[in-house]
């Protein structure tokens, strides 16, 4: 795979939005996980989806909102 020159990207015109979103996108794309994320990811497969399959709707409503807050915390660190 090419490497990313990022002295080739022409941000003039973008916008801060368009740039964090870029920023965001190019992260996933770019950040590999390590070996201890990735267990992680293994040990707890299926356990979100199980929890939401069980709430009813005004409770996934209060969980989607939570994780909304969990992502701007989350944001906020990085």
């Amino acid at each position: 795979m090419e490497q990313f020159k990022f002295e080739d990207l022409d941000i003039t015109r973008a916008s801060n939005e368009t740039i964090a979103e870029l920023g965001e996108l190019l992260w996933h794309r770019t950040s590999d996980r390590s070996e201890e994320e990735a267990e992680i990811d293994r040990t707890y497969e299926g356990v979100l989806d199980a929890l939401a399959d069980s709430l009813d709707p005004k409770q996934k409503k209060l969980f989607e909102r939570y994780q909304l807050q969990v992502a701007d915390e989350l944001y906020l660190a990085e």
